[in-house]
């Protein structure tokens, strides 16, 4: 975005990508006809109507709301899984014939999260019966290391505990979703501009750029 801003205010702007192509995290592409994200599964969220209003320009205009739900098992023998929202709604933690365990320990919570490791944090703020039921394999899965292991700061903006019965993931104002996949609005973006894809620089490389334009953007 920043790029084509400048362009279109007529900065001379060069764009460089480590990656084979260009996109990053929210790039999509096709295999045997089927899009798919070979970088991980990217929403396009945003509460920015100078954000929304520039994606729309260049295609990206399907709305949708992000919702997910998640398979529980109370018990390894539970042959069917209770089906709840992600983040977990307390009105439907309710219904769970755990509730008073889930009870007691959130009314045990303390008054700050802990942010000694993602483990802490997460129990901090829904108590140990939820972390090991939504959290705990699904951060081993996505990050292959014990929560903790890991930093607090990966859950900051991924866990937490809801009281309002508004199911969506994000609370952003603006969703889209693109069905011909993220790549075709991001080349729509960058074609005017000149694109150098594979530069996996260093810091010298780096160095030498700024020599030549009066800014260079991470």
């Amino acid at each position: 975005m920043t790029a084509r801003l400048l362009h279109d205010r007529g900065f001379r702007v060069e764009l460089f990508e480590r990656d084979p192509a260009i996109g990053g995290h929210s790039r999509t592409a096709k295999l045997n006809g089927v899009i798919f994200e070979p970088n991980g599964p990217h929403i396009f969220h945003t509460s920015s109507r100078r954000v929304a209003t520039f994606v729309q320009k260049f295609g990206l205009r399907r709305r949708f709301e992000h919702k997910i739900l998640t398979e529980v098992f109370l018990d390894p023998d539970d042959e069917r899984p209770f089906i709840l929202s992600w983040p977990p709604q307390l009105a439907e933690l309710r219904g769970l014939p755990i509730w008073p365990r889930i009870e007691k320990e959130l009314s045990e919570r303390p008054c700050k999260p802990s942010t000694v490791n993602l483990e802490t944090y997460c129990e901090s703020i829904m108590g140990r019966t939820m972390y090991e039921l939504f959290v705990r394999e699904y951060s081993i899965k996505q990050w292959g290391r014990e929560p903790s292991e890991l930093s607090s700061a990966f859950g900051i903006k991924r866990f937490g505990l809801r009281t309002d019965g508004d199911r969506r993931m994000f609370r952003d104002t603006w969703e889209f979703f693109h069905p011909g996949g993220s790549q075709e609005v991001i080349e729509r973006i960058v074609r005017p501009l000149p694109v150098a894809v594979g530069c996996d620089m260093a810091l010298s490389d780096l160095n030498d750029i700024g020599q030549e334009f009066q800014a260079v953007v991470l």
